[in-house]
């Protein structure tokens, strides 16, 4: 990056996703829990942390804020494809699967609108900065 050029970080917050989350708890309720991946920035709930290692990197004028991003889905295809290839649930034997799969479903119904689409209200931090000028 040049002198004063500038950089922009979205990340979502993990708790606070009731779209993916729909998934994770059906998850959880049934399979146990394994070992979180993705270091210390995949837990951060505000962009206190993100902002600590800008400034460390040399960032300047650094700011952050946690923002509501909400995810508009057609259906939850989406959720489960991406859930079953992350959690490798196509291993599970079948039952297993079908009971995730109706967890999902009523996790995610308080989201779902009268025209069968869905609307989550993630959150997410927006953390920008700028590089110091050389």
């Amino acid at each position: 990056m040049v002198g004063g050029g500038r950089l922009s970080l979205v990340h979502p917050i993990q708790t606070q996703q009731p779209s993916w989350g729909s998934f994770m708890l059906a998850t959880e309720a049934i399979l146990p829990s394994q070992a979180l991946f993705g270091g210390p920035l995949l837990m951060a709930e505000t962009p206190d942390l993100y902002i600590e290692y800008l400034r460390r990197a040399g960032f300047g004028s650094v700011r952050g804020e946690v923002r509501v991003k909400p995810i508009h889905m057609r259906t939850l295809e989406p959720i489960l494809k991406g859930g079953w290839a992350v959690a490798g649930l196509d291993q599970q034997p079948q039952e297993i699967q079908d009971e995730i799969k109706r967890n999902v479903i009523e996790n995610a119904s308080p989201y779902l609108h009268y025209d069968g689409t869905y609307e989550f209200p993630d959150k997410v931090v927006v953390v920008a900065a700028t590089t110091q000028l050389s």
